[in-house]
């Protein structure tokens, strides 16, 4: 619940910037969005979720070339 008013208070803060009512926001408070950053969650995000696209390969042949091998030694 707590979380979900933090969430909350951010998009207020987000819309009052766009519409120009907020004079000065603490960086703080809205987080960092330049490009730089929004490209190295991004890449976080793929490192954790799908690894397989930032090695431009299937899910199915990471899945053989990476999993596989991880499981059959585990076994042994």
């Amino acid at each position: 619940m707590a979380k979900r008013k933090g969430i909350e208070t951010k998009a207020a803060l987000l819309q009052q910037h766009f519409r120009g009512e907020l004079q000065k926001v603490d960086e703080n408070e809205l987080g960092d969005w330049s490009k730089e950053n929004i490209a190295k969650n991004r890449q976080k995000i793929y490192e954790k979720e799908a690894p397989w696209v930032l090695k431009n390969m299937t899910i199915s042949d990471y899945y053989d070339q990476y999993i596989k091998p991880t499981q059959k030694a585990q076994v042994t």
